[in-house]
């Protein structure tokens, strides 16, 4: 598409300077306007659910879904309907007397009347696992992004991804949030590299460790204790002080612990189970349970039952105390830790504080803090956690 210009074969040299103007003038429009129309682009005919060049189909845009008309809400998104008439496409931020603010598509932020947005038409956001296909994934990270493509490999610890670009990517799954097939969500991934899940500073959480996985812990270098995942929901603990029968004044000279636990809500975690204390001033068998709430990057646990081995350095906690805690992720290597708990018991009832950031290093947790009990100065934490088989 183009302007055609004819030119005389001789330029009559006496023609008035009014026409040779003219034809220069013509000349001039009819190139620009060629310029012009060969610079537009050209659309892209991109036919729906086609099987055409992927680069060609990633130009299209996709046509958002709207659900049925409904009272506006603020954080609503899609045509926001207004009192006037007026139809807006976008986000409503904030409903109010002194205005409703609106976030558009284009990106500006319009305020209109107080109470203006009266209905709205809502985008309907697709299923985080729509337009997977057989074969692929898509791992929701904690830190935000989102990758999908070909599942290579699915392991202990790990997941291996093929990207549309044909790239690979090892994903461990202490980075993954949630893993997306294309019928829905995976089942979790195993946690071979956070051995330190089954406790939080010290009280034990309600995680059980995967069939066939092994962990060891030391608290403080002065406790060793190895842990083992035993059948579904089933895990084997035995403990001891370094060296062997140093607390032999202060708690036990070794304790076994068996605990039983179940997922009952993807958000609820609950665990019970049995310990007995090795001393030798006498032997005590005490039950135990436990509860964790999970969120995206944080988690929350109630523990009752017997305390941690060699803790009666630090107060008078009696053989039973009740325990809170709580963690928070905040990058893959590191999270926050607290934990408070307190004796139950008549003339044992101290209390204790403490606070640690866990750090992930070479596939170990190592928890570094401090802590104070009732009458104590600051202690320091540390905490080293494991993994001696993956499951």
């Amino acid at each position: 598409m183009g302007c055609t210009v004819s030119m005389p074969s001789e330029v009559d040299a006496n023609a008035p300077p009014v026409r040779g103007a003219a034809l220069l003038l013509g000349l001039l429009v009819g190139l620009h306007a060629g310029v012009a129309r060969a610079e537009e682009p050209t659309a892209v005919q991109v036919s729906p659910g086609g099987n055409g060049d992927p680069a060609v189909q990633a130009t299209a845009v996709a046509t958002p879904v709207y659900g049925p008309r409904r009272v506006a809400r603020r954080g609503d998104h899609g045509r926001l309907h207004l009192r006037d008439g007026q139809v807006v496409e976008g986000r409503l931020v904030t409903v109010s007397d002194d205005g409703d603010v609106v976030d558009l598509v284009g990106g500006k932020r319009r305020v209109f009347p107080g109470h203006a947005v009266v209905e709205v038409e809502p985008i309907i956001e697709p299923d985080p696992w729509a337009g997977l296909r057989e074969g692929e994934v898509r791992a929701i990270l904690y830190d935000g992004p989102a990758i999908s493509g070909r599942l290579l490999r699915r392991e202990a610890g790990t997941i291996e991804v093929e990207e549309a670009n044909g790239a690979r990517r090892s994903i461990r799954s202490d980075e993954v949030r949630v893993l997306y097939g294309p019928a829905g969500p995976l089942p979790p991934l195993r946690s071979g590299t956070s051995p330190a899940r089954t406790r939080n500073v010290w009280a034990q959480t309600a995680f059980i460790l995967d069939p066939g996985e092994v962990t060891l812990t030391s608290s403080q270098l002065l406790t060793a204790q190895a842990s083992a995942g035993l059948f579904r929901w089933t895990m084997f603990s035995a403990g001891t002080t370094v060296p062997v029968g140093y607390a032999s004044d202060a708690g036990g000279n070794a304790t076994l612990r068996l605990t039983v636990g179940a997922r009952v809500q993807p958000w609820l975690q609950v665990a019970v189970g049995m310990e007995a204390w090795l001393a030798a001033e006498g032997n005590v068998i005490s039950t135990f349970g436990a509860a964790t709430i999970l969120g995206e990057a944080w988690w929350g646990s109630a523990y009752l039952g017997p305390p941690p081995t060699c803790v009666d350095r630090l107060g008078n906690f009696g053989q039973r105390i009740f325990a809170l805690s709580a963690g928070w992720r905040l990058t893959p290597r590191l999270s926050a830790v607290v934990e408070a708990w307190s004796g139950l018991v008549a003339g044992g009832n101290d209390q204790l504080l403490s606070a640690a950031a866990r750090i992930r290093l070479w596939g170990l947790h190592v928890d570094a803090g401090v802590l104070t009990a009732t009458g104590a100065p600051l202690v320091p934490v540390l905490s080293i956690s494991g993994t001696l088989v993956s499951p």
